[in-house]
């Protein structure tokens, strides 16, 4: 199956590099093009015992792949897993990423970039701020 992971922070790209173990094709998508950038070279820039080792495998296997492009993850994959952190509470407080785009415009990034004539199967997963 051809899944799409948006959002590769700790959940997604965990999630990504799993799935893609599994032997799944996945491509994960992140507005951060540094990330994308040292993911896609096989660095994990977080600490998960063994995720590295796995994730330099699937590179290798071309089974996972990353970009910044949701018209790329739209025209690949046919199920969705959105992780994205949950920005509406900062935004309020006047703190927050506001760069990263909210769900409901990501899902509007996918559905208009797919070019489908029916929609993917998108799962909605969002992460919570760690400042409360």
């Amino acid at each position: 199956m051809r899944l799409g992971v948006i959002g590769i922070g700790y959940l997604g790209l965990t999630h990504a590099v799993c799935m893609a173990d599994l032997g799944h094709e996945v491509i994960g998508l992140d507005v951060d093009a540094d990330k994308v950038a040292r993911v896609s070279k096989g660095d994990v820039p977080f600490f998960e015992p063994g995720l590295e080792p796995m994730l330099r495998k699937n590179l290798g296997a071309d089974r996972l792949r990353f970009t910044t492009s949701f018209a790329e993850v739209a025209g690949f994959a046919n199920v969705h897993f959105l992780y994205q952190w949950e920005r509406h509470a900062a935004w309020r407080r006047g703190s927050g990423d506001k760069h990263r785009p909210g769900p409901k415009r990501t899902l509007r990034g996918i559905r208009n970039s797919s070019g489908k004539a029916s929609p993917s199967k998108i799962a909605l997963r969002q992460t919570a701020s760690s400042s409360a």
